[in-house]
């Protein structure tokens, strides 16, 4: 028989309904993890539900000021 997977415990096993609930509030790599599954599981959950991708606020174009953006393009 195999190991049990201690990394993703999760993996492979059918979604509750608290999880699905999850999907599209948090971004993919932070609900794998509390989860305890792989991120391609939770963006292959999510796409096939044609939820859209979760951006946190604090990564956004918008929230980042002028001299941010210059840093994030390299012109100065």
């Amino acid at each position: 028989m195999g190991m049990a997977n201690t990394k993703f415990p999760r993996r492979g096993l059918p979604w509750t309904l608290a999880e699905l609930k999850q999907l599209g509030h948090r971004p993919d790599p932070e609900l794998a993890r509390r989860l305890g599954r792989p991120i391609k599981e939770v963006v292959a959950m999510r796409e096939s539900r044609r939820m859209r991708l979760v951006t946190p606020v604090c990564c956004s174009s918008i929230s980042v000021g002028y001299e941010g953006k210059q840093l994030l393009t390299g012109q100065f």
